[in-house]
C-alpha cells in the first residue's frame, strides 16, 4: 500500500486538504482525524510550510488489521 501520494494542483492549501477529505468520503472511506502539525513543528524548531496529516480508514482495512492483531496474540 502506497502511503504517500503527491500531485500538483492550483488549489490553495486549504482547498487541497478539503478536496482530499471530500474525495476520501466519496470513495466510502472515513477520515478519522485531521491534524495540522505546522505549528507543532515550528515550536520544536522544525519550521516548514503547511503540513497536515489525515488518518484515513476503510471498514475492510480496519477489519483486516483487527483480525491480524487478534491472531497474533498467544
Amino acid at each position: 500500500m502506497e502511503l504517500d501520494y503527491t500531485v500538483t494542483t492550483r488549489k490553495t492549501y486549504a482547498e487541497a486538504v478539503r478536496a482530499v477529505i471530500e474525495r476520501t468520503e466519496a470513495h466510502g472511506c472515513r477520515v478519522q482525524f485531521v491534524h495540522t502539525v505546522t505549528a507543532t513543528l515550528a515550536e520544536r524548531g522544525s519550521a516548514r510550510d503547511h503540513v497536515t496529516l489525515a488518518a484515513i480508514c476503510t471498514q475492510r482495512l480496519a477489519r483486516q488489521r483487527l483480525e491480524r492483531a487478534v491472531q497474533a496474540r498467544p
